[in-house]
């Protein structure tokens, strides 16, 4: 296996491990009481529209399921592109929650984020198998 191929595993299981935590945090609420309290009034406060069809915790819900299926998707091959495409979608939709929030000192969505742009840039540029 070429450098390239072990830096996408590396980063495929990185990334999985870390949007499996997440998002099971979300749905099981292992946060706690008070970060998912803090997390709806900022949810609420940040995006009254999306929230006026949505309530929070629903979204919060589809959030970490979208997590839990893209990281597992990540290790399939027909969608794995398309799971880190909707991965990073998520993560700039965390980056752009958190700057709203003024919440600058959680930089964790932008790494998370361009960890998953590198990714796909090397799977995307990987060369072509012969005869396809």
């Amino acid at each position: 296996m070429s450098v390239r191929g072990y830096a996408i595993v590396a980063l495929s299981v990185l990334l999985s491990l870390v949007f499996c935590c997440a998002g099971l945090c979300k749905l099981t609420s292992l946060f706690g009481e008070e970060a998912l309290d803090l997390m709806k009034k900022g949810s609420v406060e940040y995006s009254k529209f999306l929230f006026n069809i949505l309530p929070p915790d629903v979204f919060r819900v589809l959030i970490g399921v979208s997590e839990v299926l893209g990281a597992i998707a990540l290790h399939i091959k027909p969608l794995n592109v398309f799971s880190n495409i909707g991965l990073l979608m998520t993560m700039a939709g965390a980056v752009s929650f958190h700057v709203g929030m003024a919440d600058g000192k959680f930089p964790v969505p932008a790494v998370l984020a361009g960890l998953l742009a590198a990714r796909l840039v090397l799977v995307l540029s990987a060369p072509k198998p012969k005869g396809h």
